[in-house]
């Protein structure tokens, strides 16, 4: 795609569409669930590195359970603490 890509907006919507076609509906929709899970994690207060282990740890199509939040803040005041040290 960036090969054939003239990097405006023309260029983008002439290109958009063919990648639409070529790309299979169930990536759109697993790139599409993972940044629900992403918004939800920055709704919640999280920084970038939290929001990506709680992403990858836990995975519901509904929202970020609460018990892996707490469990990756605690993991990342133990990092801290370390890095201090």
């Amino acid at each position: 795609m960036r090969t054939n890509c003239e990097y405006n907006i023309n260029g983008l919507r002439g290109i958009i569409p063919q990648a639409m076609k070529i790309t299979p509906i169930c990536t759109i929709r697993r790139y599409h669930v993972r940044c629900m899970r992403f918004m939800d994690a920055y709704r919640q207060g999280l920084n970038t590195q939290l929001a990506h282990y709680v992403t990858e740890k836990y995975k519901s199509h509904r929202r970020l359970f609460d018990l892996q939040i707490d469990a990756g803040l605690e993991e990342q005041e133990m990092l801290n603490k370390r890095c201090r040290m």
